[in-house]
């Protein structure tokens, strides 16, 4: 098919090929991203050691006076791991690669620890006393302030229409529909998924309009080709390849592989693996050989990091019981002269090793609540049947009206603390079940019972008790395989947007 009736099938199903004399504005979104990083330091120096803001509380040792050189507060220095880090990250690609923001996080963090430790040891031998609290309090800000600076010039380039990349995904089974939830669940990313293309196994050179795939009920244009059809390459333009096929495709789709591959074009590849750890996957390839060694690690299997992650439930939760017991004092109070005793509602749960536990809440039902539910199978049975499919009631009637409160923004789970202190729970973990739901959990409950359950975890944060007791499972299955201690950071930091939000939340 020649390169003119190729522009004729995409534009018939409203796609426009990368290939059209559009400017080359690739250039545009790094200098963006550099340019958002150099002002985040240029503000943090003038923050921290402009004489105008130069105030006591900043500094451990005093500050420096209000005429003090540059030279004193530290602007000789301060540039070099400044334009250090920039150039660093344009090196290693922050700029160009396009991944999640706690993944870009991430590696500032590292970063910065490592840059915090140079200007310390380099500051250690000047006859400035003021450097060091400086120093800390810089990389500190950092830490906040460049995900913070990133995340808003790549909405800005977004809301221009310059950060999307015109995505094609070869494929049409589950992993390439997965692979377009993905995309659409993380806009950051910036793949603009404009067209499916649906390989047929053949020999000939067609190219031809296929029926729209819908995922979550959007309609995407979609094309059929022929693996070995001449005009792909051309038909592609600059667009962004991502294939994901399936298992069974992987052998035909080879050939196609390698022509893409000599194409002036990026390329992902989505390979049809689910169910195997991905965090901290080490990637080798043998020199001479195709085959690739895909090493997994199970984080947590390793004793070490379990105990890392009790250290930090043991220091947090005992931090957080400290500071919230006036809060404690509040909402027991409420129950109290509402509903009376008890104040706690204690349940077994199923933990560590699959032994129960007594999971204490603040009580936020009628305190026959399980007669009353018992009593619904027979009076009510639609409503247990929504029991039965989520094992949480949008309207429950048994909930008090301090129990919606409570409920509403996750307040009820607050004694979980103690359970957290005692050994029982983690702050991050699956969500604890009740023996009943053990069989419903099938096979991930072999994982479920590898660690703790935790007041929080990626359950929470995807959707609360808007999501069924199959997809939780899957939640909980996916963190085990995948635990490290930035996960646990990540999912800590975004409960409380969930929580606030009060989304899910009944």
């Amino acid at each position: 098919m020649n390169s003119s009736k190729l522009s004729l099938t995409l534009s018939g199903i409203g796609v426009k090929s990368g290939s059209s004399g559009a400017p080359n504005l690739a250039i545009v979104p790094k200098l963006a991203l550099l340019a958002g990083d150099l002002l985040v330091f240029v503000l943090i120096f003038y923050l921290l050691r402009g004489p105008f803001l130069a105030a006591p509380i900043l500094f451990l040792s005093g500050p420096p006076n209000a005429e003090a050189t540059w030279s004193e507060v530290g602007a000789d220095w301060f540039a070099v791991p400044a334009i250090g880090s920039c150039i660093y990250y344009l090196l290693a690609g922050h700029y160009s690669r396009r991944r999640v923001l706690w993944e870009d996080t991430r590696q500032i963090v590292i970063d910065s620890f490592v840059w915090c430790l140079i200007d310390l040891v380099v500051m250690s031998g000047t006859p400035r006393p003021h450097q060091h609290s400086l120093i800390l309090l810089t990389w500190i800000l950092a830490i906040v302030a460049l995900p913070l600076m990133r995340y808003l010039v790549k909405r800005l380039l977004i809301l221009i229409q310059i950060w999307q990349v015109p995505t094609v995904i070869v494929g049409s089974g589950p992993n390439a529909v997965q692979t377009y939830s993905m995309f659409r669940s993380e806009p950051l990313l910036g793949f603009s998924c404009v067209l499916f293309l649906e390989l047929a196994d053949s020999e000939g050179d067609d190219i031809a309009r296929a029926p729209p795939m819908v995922v979550n009920g959007e309609s995407v244009p979609m094309l059929r080709a022929s693996t070995g059809a001449s005009g792909l390459t051309s038909l592609l333009g600059n667009m962004h390849v991502v294939v994901a096929t399936e298992d069974s495709d992987l052998t035909g789709i080879q050939p196609l592989i390698g022509r893409l591959s000599k194409a002036p074009l990026s390329m992902h590849i989505v390979p049809p693996m689910r169910g195997v750890p991905l965090y901290g996957m080490d990637v080798q390839h043998i020199f001479g050989r195709e085959p690739m060694l895909l090493q997994v690690r199970n984080n947590l299997s390793r004793r070490s990091m379990r105990l890392i992650k009790r250290s930090v439930d043991l220091i947090l939760s005992s931090a957080l019981i400290a500071l919230l017991s006036p809060l404690f004092a509040i909402l027991a109070w409420r129950t109290l002269a509402e509903d009376g005793r008890p104040v706690f509602y204690i349940q077994e749960r199923v933990g560590l090793s699959g032994k129960p536990f007594g999971c204490i809440k603040f009580r936020s039902m009628i305190r026959n609540a399980e007669a009353v539910l018992d009593r619904w199978r027979t009076e009510q049975p639609e409503v247990y049947e929504e029991y039965l499919r989520r094992r949480k009631l949008r309207n429950d009637a048994r909930i008090t009206r301090n129990g919606r409160f409570l409920r509403s923004y996750s307040l009820d789970e607050l004694p979980q603390l103690f359970n957290v202190l005692k050994g029982d729970m983690s702050l991050i973990g699956p969500r604890p079940l009740l023996a009943r739901e053990i069989e419903e959990y099938g096979d991930r409950i072999a994982y479920y019972t590898q660690v703790r359950p935790g007041i929080s975890g990626l359950w929470q944060i995807s959707g609360r008790s808007d999501t069924t007791l199959k997809e939780r499972a899957y939640f909980d299955e996916w963190y085990i395989k995948n635990w490290s201690l930035w996960y646990d950071t990540v999912i800590l930091l975004k409960t409380l947007p969930e929580v606030f939000a009060r989304r899910g939340a009944h």
